[in-house]
């Protein structure tokens, strides 16, 4: 199984274009947010404009893992800090095997159909799974020395991801999907599965885009 990976891109700073234990209502006017508590502790992350007093950003994070000839897209929206130099901590909420096809142009033909709310997956992937395209969600979360946390790494009993809305648009000729939801997880440290964070409350709106 081989995987490509496109981009991770900023849009905010440099785009041309376009109580402890639960989440604070979101502003109307967010571009994109994710809230929630890790271990009991407030994570609230949210972008309200595409210039340098925004304190977060998010990211794009696209790729295809290859079955054969047939290419499973990924699609993954990160939200991070834009005070810190490595960008930590970040954290990312990202869709796997919404589109499995060999055609690019049946990849953009699919995109807005693949958000729609009755088509988004509930499932959290495991690592394997992941890298054999199947259809699903998992979270990534990097702390302040970049030790990642992944929902990949271990059991999701009792997990859950939700969705309010999924809104279509265009950003420089691409389509993009806008997704408001909830989740709750465990995040396993990828070199220590015995170190788990649980993320309960989380509240985001996340965009994403097209691969090509």
């Amino acid at each position: 199984m081989k995987k490509v990976l496109l981009l991770l891109l900023s849009v905010s700073l440099f785009s041309c274009s376009n109580d402890e234990d639960s989440a604070q209502p979101a502003p109307s006017n967010e571009i994109a947010y994710f809230r929630a508590s890790l271990n009991g502790e407030a994570l609230n992350y949210s972008q309200t404009s595409y210039t340098a007093s925004s304190t977060h950003e998010y990211g794009y994070s696209n790729g295809f893992s290859m079955n054969g000839f047939d290419r499973a897209f990924y699609y993954g929206c990160v939200m991070r800090p834009t005070t810190s130099i490595e960008f930590y901590p970040q954290i990312d909420l990202t869709f796997t095997g919404l589109i499995t096809t060999a055609d690019y142009s049946a990849e953009t033909a699919g995109f807005y159909d693949a958000f729609a709310l009755t088509a988004l997956p509930t499932n959290f992937v495991t690592m394997a799974q992941e890298n054999d395209g199947v259809k699903g969600v998992y979270v990534h979360y990097e702390s302040t020395d970049g030790t990642r946390y992944s929902s990949l790494s271990g059991d999701q009993t009792g997990s859950t991801v939700a969705y309010t809305s999924s809104t279509s648009g265009t950003e420089g000729g691409l389509k993009t999907q806008t997704v408001t939801g909830t989740v709750s997880c465990k995040l396993y440290n990828e070199s220590n599965p015995s170190d788990v964070i649980v993320l309960t409350n989380g509240q985001y709106k996340l965009n994403y885009i097209e691969f090509d």
